[in-house]
């Protein structure tokens, strides 16, 4: 009896081979994968990346300290020396002062990396634009995510202490005011 119902399940099956279509979408779904293995890979390769050239920056600035100004301190061969001794915020000030106009916050930190200069964390375009919102010598341009020099008569220069207010939250007992007509 179980030799017939293994019979009648192989010829009730009808096994037919794997068209391309399928082969094609199964190769996808491997693919796809393989990935998002490695991307997570590389995210890791990329945070330890980051740490490590972190490090590089700070033993450079430490080694330039206790040089003084007599000898230059030997740098990496992927940065110059004139970026490595500017602060990537000291650069952004020359690409923007040379450039003449505002720059959308990417855009400028592209330039700033394309020029040699490194700027520190996850985001870098988030970081500069987090210190160039506390310098004085930058403004907000005419437009959103657009950074110029506080000294151009198109820049909008942020108050020094001035930040708004929090609303305070409305009670559902006090009534709301209305304009006055």
């Amino acid at each position: 009896m179980r030799a017939y119902r293994t019979t009648t399940q192989t010829l009730s099956r009808k096994e037919t081979p794997l068209t391309y279509v399928e082969v094609l979408r199964s190769k996808r779904q491997t693919v796809l994968a393989e990935i998002e293995i490695l991307r997570g890979e590389a995210t890791s390769v990329a945070t330890r990346i980051s740490t490590k050239e972190s490090q590089l920056h700070n033993l450079d600035d430490l080694l330039a300290l206790e040089a003084g100004a007599e000898a230059p301190v030997p740098i990496g061969p992927e940065r110059s020396q004139s970026s490595r001794s500017q602060r990537f915020i000291d650069a952004a000030f020359d690409v923007l002062k040379t450039g003449g106009t505002p720059l959308h916050y990417r855009i400028l930190s592209e330039r700033l990396s394309d020029g040699g200069v490194y700027v520190p964390g996850k985001d870098p375009a988030a970081n500069l634009l987090a210190h160039m919102s506390r310098d004085q010598r930058f403004g907000r341009g005419p437009g959103r995510g657009v950074y110029g020099l506080a000294e151009w008569s198109s820049v909008r220069v942020a108050t020094q202490g001035r930040r708004a207010r929090a609303r305070k939250p409305t009670s559902s007992s006090r009534p709301r005011r209305t304009p006055r007509g």
